[in-house]
């Protein structure tokens, strides 16, 4: 072969393992056995390739740091949760662990990123990591020359067919990659379990999934006044009434008043230095400490929320969010989801849901980390994800033998709290203080509000109730996900919901109520993205 041509394979071949570094070694094999490389040709260029996309990687992580995540492509490639996970086990386990991760699927480029961000000295890292690469590149080289013949003649064989053996191809990968891989590790084998577990238990199921059976009902509400976007009518004082993105902030400003903590507003797109400076200003004036809570002006079941512990947190929070977001002090007791509901022209609404939301723990047993205590769990694995994410940075802590671990502080049941029907706390003095905070608003009827107490008498009294949050018509009745319930209970309550909320939103527009328009709705989903 001319020198000119072999060259341009080369790069080639190293170029293309910027896009799929296994991929690119598994073609170089192929060209080997079809005689176009020679097997050391192939493997130069696929290790060079691989080395100089993966130092890239590092000097990313080192001198560019997390901020780069959220820049394209990058953000495409890692997620910021799996860098945690792999920062962590990286300081747990030193350098070995850039060996390890070569030969470990999913975790090369965020532990590279890294290695990069822990500023690990550049001359180890490039070591260790050649090492690994030159066990690995020329093998996968090889292996793919030892099978190329047969992969040529299968090809030519059914060439009638190839597009189809192509995507079959394809699909045997990923059923490789993401099934058969996870299977030979005991943390791939739980994490399967934890998916099994989410098909099985209906409190996991997607929203969709979910509302499903419920759809039939609210497109018949809709044709009996129609309208759809009627519903959006229900709250007059809610941006579309609740449906979706309504801003926590117009919220907390309009029921200000006892039981409604103090809050800071931080315009979409501030800067993180910005964002800084106005929130020290804030805790200041308010006389606050760490840790405090901050979370997206708007969103759904937790998204984006987290607890804060130190400046440095916080500056990390606001250097990955670029929407509208509020700070808020972090409020201690037990939490509850309480729903309330008043129809136009009633003097007084009522209590129709109470849940306590009790956070997701696990026990030590003095020689199992978090992570093991967590993916053994038999209700935590179903939620492994987000609750691996929240303890990125302890997870492989071993807590001591009857330690109490709490996995994530906030009563979200996507991050897995646990929802339990408490409807038997209701009393009089608590329908009481909620109408009171209620009609500081008198747009709402129809929702539910997310509080801490210090005690269940402190509930059930009606003192010393603090406002997290208030959701509208798309704040359910939180009790329904209480594991004793069916999916059918669950969908009965949804559907009277529905009914409520249709009939409160066409007595408030023969009141002169406006529902929000299709476009205005559109852009609320959007923002809650």
């Amino acid at each position: 072969m001319p020198d000119a041509e072999l060259l341009y394979l080369m790069l080639s071949l190293a170029a293309a393992t910027l896009v799929s570094e296994d991929l690119s070694c598994i073609t170089a094999g192929l060209m080997v056995s079809q005689g176009r490389l020679s097997l050391l040709a192939a493997s130069v260029a696929c290790f060079l390739g691989i080395l100089i996309g993966d130092m890239l990687l590092y000097f990313t992580g080192r001198y560019l740091g997390r901020p780069a995540l959220k820049r394209r492509p990058l953000r495409w490639l890692v997620q910021v949760s799996a860098v945690d996970r792999a920062s962590t086990w990286f300081c747990k386990r030193g350098l070995a662990v850039i060996f390890i991760s070569r030969f470990t699927p999913g975790l090369r480029l965020p532990t590279y990123f890294a290695a990069g961000v822990l500023r690990t000295n550049p001359l180890s890292f490039l070591l260790y990591f050649s090492l690994a690469c030159l066990l690995w590149a020329p093998s996968l080289v090889w292996l793919a020359s030892r099978f190329g013949d047969s992969a040529e003649s299968a090809l030519l064989r059914f060439e009638d067919n190839a597009l189809w053996l192509l995507i079959g191809l394809g699909l045997l990968i990923f059923v490789m990659t993401r099934v058969v891989v996870p299977v030979f590790t005991w943390r791939g084998r739980r994490m399967m379990v934890g998916v099994w577990r989410r098909q099985l238990r209906w409190e996991y199921w997607s929203r969709l999934r979910l509302y499903a059976p419920v759809l039939p009902t609210i497109l018949w509400l809709a044709i009996r006044h129609k309208s759809l976007i009627l519903v959006s009518a229900v709250n007059p004082d809610l941006e579309g009434g609740g449906l979706a993105g309504e801003s926590k902030a117009a919220m907390f400003a309009k029921l200000q008043g006892q039981g409604v903590p103090t809050y800071c507003l931080f315009p979409a797109g501030i800067a993180s230095p910005s964002a800084m400076a106005e929130l020290e200003k804030w805790m200041g004036r308010e006389d606050l400490d760490y840790p405090i809570v901050l979370k997206p002006d708007s969103g759904e079941r937790g998204t984006g929320v987290a607890m804060i512990q130190t400046p440095t947190e916080a500056s990390a929070w606001f250097e990955n969010q670029d929407r509208a977001a509020i700070a808020q002090p972090l409020i201690l007791g037990l939490e509850f989801g309480v729903s309330y509901l008043r129809f136009p022209g009633a003097d007084r609404g009522k209590v129709v849901s109470i849940c306590a939301k009790e956070p997701p723990t696990v026990e030590g047993d003095g020689h199992s980390t978090i992570e093991e205590l967590i993916l053994n769990h038999p209700r935590h694995v179903a939620v492994a994800k987000p609750l691996l994410a929240a303890q990125s940075q302890q997870l492989f802590d071993v807590p001591a033998a009857g330690e109490q671990v709490v996995l994530s502080p906030l009563g979200t049941h996507s991050r897995g709290a646990i929802f339990l029907n408490r409807n038997v706390l209701h009393t009089a003095d608590l329908e009481a203080a909620i109408e009171d905070i209620s009609r500081r608003m008198e747009g709402f009827y129809l929702g539910r509000y997310d509080i801490r107490v210090p005690s269940t008498d402190d509930l059930q009294a009606g003192r010393n109730i603090q406002v997290l949050e208030l959701n509208g018509l798309t704040g359910e009745p939180a009790h329904i996900y209480d594991p004793q319930h069916s999916v059918g209970y669950a969908r009965k309550v949804l559907c009277q919901l529905w009914r409520d909320a249709f009939t409160i939103a066409a007595a408030n527009k023969k009141a002169g109520a406006a529902p929000a328009s299709a476009s205005e709705l559109l852009r609320l989903w959007r923002s809650s993205r």
